[in-house]
């Protein structure tokens, strides 16, 4: 059985930085400043205390066969990054402090991750923001 090398992926095959295999393949596509940028952003955005990590996210990252698996940066918990050729999916997951409205801070994340996203020439797809948590601050 043929398998294509993860940097020739036909466009319909998504690259998920949740797999270590696959943030490599989003490296090699030159945009290794893409998902660091991406979480950056959403910290900055007033109201936001944190990326919120879901369950998966933290059984992945204890995983020993995942640890030992690469060493290519991955994505931070909270921040899931799908590529469909120029195409660029976002899911992330937020703590929100009680002080912000979140449908305000939500459209707020989604114009600054669709700007960071259009500055690393790519085309925005996508981009899904979860308030997983308020806090009170």
């Amino acid at each position: 059985m043929f398998t294509m090398p993860k940097q020739q992926r036909a466009i319909s095959q998504p690259i998920n930085t949740d797999d270590p295999a696959d943030v490599g393949a989003l490296t090699m596509n030159g945009n290794e400043g893409l998902v660091h940028n991406l979480a950056t952003s959403v910290l900055n955005v007033p109201g936001i205390l944190r990326l919120e990590p879901r369950l998966n996210d933290v059984i992945g990252r204890i995983d020993p066969a995942r640890l030992l698996a690469s060493s290519q940066p991955k994505a931070p918990a909270g921040l899931s990054v799908q590529t469909f050729g120029s195409l660029t999916d976002v899911t992330v997951d937020v703590a929100l402090s009680s002080a912000r409205q979140a449908l305000a801070a939500a459209e707020h994340i989604q114009n600054t991750l669709r700007s960071v996203i259009i500055e690393h020439g790519r085309e925005p797809g996508r981009i899904v923001v979860n308030v997983l948590a308020i806090e009170h601050h």
